[in-house]
């Protein structure tokens, strides 16, 4: 017979075995929200958020800020004091400036993003996600040549990315595309 104080139980204590696991952790969001445990709820989808922050590109996230805006706008504004706390100057670790800066890039924080990206990647250049960011901020401010350069990057950074650069290039359509920064940006032939 199923016995749902047990499983939950279950679930609490794999969750202290393995606070990083991302899935049992958004599992336990939906169960502390069915239950009406909304503090601890909100703290269990921040530290899933804060480990991938693709949650904030998922139903999950859209759902959250349609049928519950408030608590949406609560998660929201938590997110952004935790990344905003981090010590920009001293932090070394690029995967952790990556993750604020696409966090600050979907709360739309565009100027902290943009400086959060751009510390990764000068720390690890050969990281996809932030120049792929910086591209989407490019792009949103309207500078296509930037943007393409750096969506170039992600691109050649991409381990599945096996089509030749004369390929890409047909489906770059600005006249103002500069093929030697394309050719610099591009390290696999």
């Amino acid at each position: 017979k199923y016995d749902s104080n047990s499983s939950f139980l279950l679930l609490d204590t794999i969750i202290k075995i393995a606070p990083e696991n991302v899935l049992y952790l958004i599992t336990d969001f939906k169960r502390l929200s069915l239950l009406g445990k909304f503090n601890e709820a909100k703290n269990q989808i921040i530290n899933a958020i804060l480990l991938s922050p693709t949650i904030l590109e998922s139903e999950l996230w859209q759902d959250m800020s349609e049928e519950i805006p408030k608590f949406h706008a609560e998660v929201s504004n938590r997110l952004y004091e935790i990344v905003m706390r981090c010590d920009f100057q001293s932090e070394c670790n690029p995967i952790i400036l990556a993750k604020y800066g696409k966090i600050l890039f979907f709360l739309k924080y565009p100027d902290e993003a943009y400086l959060f990206l751009r510390k990764a990647i000068n720390l690890l250049p050969n990281l996809r996600m932030p120049w792929y960011y910086l591209g989407m901020l490019e792009e949103y401010q309207g500078n296509k040549q930037k943007a393409t350069e750096y969506y170039l990057k992600t691109a050649c950074l991409s381990q599945y990315t096996y089509i030749h650069k004369d390929v890409l290039l047909k489906y770059i359509n600005h006249d103002n595309f500069n093929k030697n920064t394309f050719d610099e940006y591009f390290i696999y032939q």
